[in-house]
């Protein structure tokens, strides 16, 4: 089977073989002077798809290819004129979608191969990003594969694939590994006029908000409006500028002192990973962040988990050659079981299928019920169907939401 010029996606579960198709049909690893020079292919972390050559994003686009025809109205379309200035390295996940996509259209490929890369964006954007794909592939093909796929674009399955392979899902009652959880230490975390930003970029602009322990909340914006910042400041990975963090009421600073509260899940699963398998991330997390010392019940906890993720195979396996889908349940993973009192996951569900969405949640669900925070950054929220919660909006570095009144 071979695309069709136009628009078209590719449906189904994880592990059903999308990713192996797509980069067949973008001749990934064939020799470049074949048949295949033509075709491009999207991972679904847009950082892998970048030249590892330019600083700033002018200069990324720039190796890519000169602009040619309405070129220009497409990055203007997607906002990315605005960052061609920007250094690479300080953009967001649905800023780095964006350039990517954008560097590929400069090829001017025959085939544009997208897997799951545009889940990155938030919802207007992602839907201008498909509404220029259809006009683009006009001539030529592009085939997406995205479980978030947008609804006016149902009538575009150019294949459903089916085929799971056993042990590799969540299981469905792995919830219950919290029936009889670690105490959780609640915790109330608060913050006022609080700024941060990188170099001349200033991201976060005079925040106030409490988070209240047991507790869900969607922080959700476009791309760029300083969600990931917010969650770097909180785990005292940036500091910020100016402003106050409070924990149960008293001066917090996490990039002072250290971060023994909050657990953070990159969108990037391989930017925060500090270990080389599952099992040592797991347990060094849970020593860490746990208010239990005692490694024996460390390295139980942590199985259970690794159990309960369906992650059993892969649990002494190195990290970093396993595929996206895989790695980033495994920092996922080890971020939940680290028996943290608050957690911040950001995207989450990025290339995940339904049924994993599902089950996350009653995982969630019952680390709230223990009394611990969550903090959930979604485009879409797919989780708050099954995890009702507080939402938040972060636009242009300003908080909006019932959690923000200033305190």
């Amino acid at each position: 089977m071979e695309p069709v010029a136009g628009l078209s996606f590719m449906h189904g579960p994880n592990f059903s073989g999308r990713t192996r198709l797509l980069e067949e049909w973008a001749g990934v690893g064939k020799p470049r002077l074949s048949q295949f020079a033509l075709r491009a292919y999207l991972s679904p972390d847009p950082f892998e798809c970048l030249s590892g050559l330019a600083i700033a994003v002018a200069d990324e686009l720039l190796i890519h290819g000169t602009p040619a025809g309405n070129y220009d109205e497409i990055e203007q379309h997607l906002g990315v004129m605005s960052l061609h200035s920007q250094l690479v390295w300080t953009l967001s996940g649905g800023e780095l979608a964006k350039v990517v996509l954008c560097s590929a259209l400069r090829l001017r490929p025959t085939l544009l191969a997208i897997d799951c890369t545009l889940e990155e964006l938030d919802t207007q954007t992602r839907r201008k990003a498909y509404d220029i794909l259809a006009k683009y592939a006009q001539t030529t093909s592009a085939v997406v594969a995205d479980n978030r796929r947008m609804a006016e674009h149902i009538d575009r399955i150019l294949c459903t694939l089916t085929t799971t392979p056993e042990g590799v899902q969540l299981l469905p009652d792995g919830h219950r590994i919290l029936d009889e959880p670690f105490a959780v230490v609640p915790r109330r975390l608060q913050f006022s006029d609080l700024s941060a930003g990188y170099a001349n970029r200033k991201v976060l602009h005079s925040l106030h908000g409490k988070f209240e322990p047991g507790s869900v909340y969607y922080l959700s914006g476009p791309n760029g409006s300083g969600k990931s910042t917010l969650a770097k400041v909180l785990a005292g990975v940036l500091v910020p500028s100016t402003g106050q963090l409070l924990l149960d009421g008293a001066t917090h600073l996490p990039w002072r002192t250290g971060n023994r509260v909050l657990a953070l899940h990159f969108q990037n699963p391989d930017i925060g990973r500090t270990q080389d398998t599952l099992r040592l991330e797991a347990e060094a997390m849970f020593r860490r962040l746990s208010s239990v010392e005692r490694s024996a019940e460390a390295r139980t906890y942590c199985r259970k988990w690794a159990d309960a993720f369906g992650l059993s195979r892969v649990y002494n396996e190195p990290t970093l050659s396993l595929p996206y889908v895989l790695r980033k349940r495994v920092d996922l993973c080890a971020c939940l079981a680290s028996g943290a009192s608050w957690y911040f996951l950001d995207e989450p569900t990025l290339g995940q299928d339904d049924q994993f969405v599902c089950n996350l949640a009653m995982m969630l669900a019952a680390l709230r019920d223990a009394g611990a925070g969550l903090i959930i950054v979604s485009h879409d929220n797919p989780l708050e169907e099954h995890l009702p919660g507080v939402r938040l909006e972060l636009n242009s570095g300003v908080l909006s939401g019932p959690a923000t009144h200033q305190t």
